[in-house]
């Protein structure tokens, strides 16, 4: 099952590597499989691993550049200027499969390698700049 999937091995993991904790992801294709990034080494993340159930289906990487937690506080700390050199920002999160800080932004694809470039001066981790031609909607309720 999915739930014991994520709730038992990663619940573990995510406790014991808090500090070091960048990411989560489950892919469904063959089978259903559960990624783990760390901020640490190679080795540290083979270690990792060997907590784990031999029949376990879940990978530990390391060699993320940051954790999800300081991600998320660079976001926190940097909106207010984003959102000010990007006025058409329309969303903006971690993308916990790749580690970059993502800005959704409305506008043309051709703009995205400008854009990128100024958000990544901007921002002191991995960037990626999603351009939609589109504005993104809120929708609350059915």
């Amino acid at each position: 099952k999915n739930e014991d999937l994520l709730s038992s091995p990663a619940s573990g993991l995510k406790a014991t590597y808090a500090d070091r904790w960048a990411g989560l992801y489950i892919t469904h294709r063959p089978d259903t499989h559960l990624f783990v990034r760390l901020k640490a080494s190679a080795q540290e993340a083979i270690d990792a691993s060997k907590s784990l159930p031999d029949d376990a289906p879940v990978t530990v990487t390391g060699g993320a550049s940051h954790t999800l937690q300081e991600l998320q506080d660079v976001i926190h700390r940097q909106y207010p200027e984003l959102k000010q050199a990007f006025p058409e920002l329309q969303g903006i999160y971690v993308d916990q499969r790749t580690g970059e800080v993502v800005l959704d932004i409305y506008g043309s694809p051709s703009q995205a390698r400008p854009l990128h470039d100024i958000a990544q001066q901007m921002v002191e981790a991995p960037v990626r700049v999603d351009m939609h031609s589109s504005r993104l909607v809120l929708q609350i309720g059915s």
